[in-house]
């Protein structure tokens, strides 16, 4: 069987809806200038999810933050303690979990203590000064439920390294995706290793040869579907890990 061919753009990506423009930030304003809109341009085709409105908090809307442990935090109203929000976000991304199937990266709107990745504030209870960092509850929930789709934050994206390192991951996640579900072959693993060799190699040259030596073990016309989850998951965590501009230039990334 031959390998499915390379995705063609634009290919479907979720973002956080302020970032489209949509005004449903607490405050009743949008952030679209906070995602480099022209540097994406013909590459996605976007899908606005606000989980702080889906689960009905309305616009404006009392502001929230993150409380309590880093590595589980709250998310309590700002002026009103007593508000949680913690548990309908949680269950929102279990929701919306079941309906990406299609999509093949996701952008998230930074700092913001539903949607954030990186080093959003966690408040040691509330009305204190930020004592740590964590990450978003939603966003936590959901890359916890999806771990091999593409995730990036929206401020990250003006840097043209880690932008082409997130291109680069949900183009490799659609044509994945593309392949046959069931039924993969060795023949057609062998050769969808072989287009991304390099890339995963500027990564991390040890997790490359490992995958290597996993392939290496396969004949036949048939591929157990633990193993092709394995090597999936594996490859999206290695193209997700820190590139150097240097290890870029070498793969022709940069």
């Amino acid at each position: 069987m031959e390998l499915v061919a390379r995705p063609r753009p634009p290919l479907r990506v979720a973002v956080s809806a302020c970032l489209l423009g949509a005004a449903v930030r607490y405050d009743g304003g949008s952030r679209r200038a906070a995602l480099p809109h022209r540097a994406l341009a013909g590459l996605f085709e976007f899908r606005g999810i606000c989980p702080e409105v889906e689960i009905g908090m309305g616009v404006p809307r009392e502001p929230i933050q993150l409380v309590g442990a880093p590595a589980a935090p709250r998310a309590r109203g700002v002026r009103n303690a007593a508000l949680d929000v913690t548990d309908k976000l949680s269950a929102f991304a279990a929701e919306v979990s079941g309906t990406l199937a299609d999509v093949d990266g996701y952008i998230f709107m930074k700092d913001s203590p539903s949607c954030g990745l990186f080093d959003v504030e966690v408040r040691s209870r509330p009305g204190v000064a930020a004592a740590a960092v964590g990450r978003g509850i939603y966003s936590a929930a959901l890359t916890r439920l999806l771990p091999n789709l593409p995730v990036e934050e929206c401020g990250r994206l003006f840097d043209a390294l880690p932008r082409e390192n997130f291109i680069t991951r949900v183009f490799v996640h659609a044509h994945w995706r593309a392949l046959p579900g069931d039924g993969l072959s060795a023949r057609t693993l062998h050769a969808f290793h072989n287009l991304y060799e390099e890339r995963l190699r500027a990564h991390s040259e040890a997790e490359c040869r490992r995958l290597t030596r996993l392939l290496a073990s396969l004949c036949g016309s048939g591929v157990a579907p633990a193993v092709a989850d394995e090597y999936i998951g594996a490859v999206m965590q290695t193209l997700a890990l820190p590139l150097s501009r240097a290890a870029a230039r070498e793969a022709r990334l940069g």
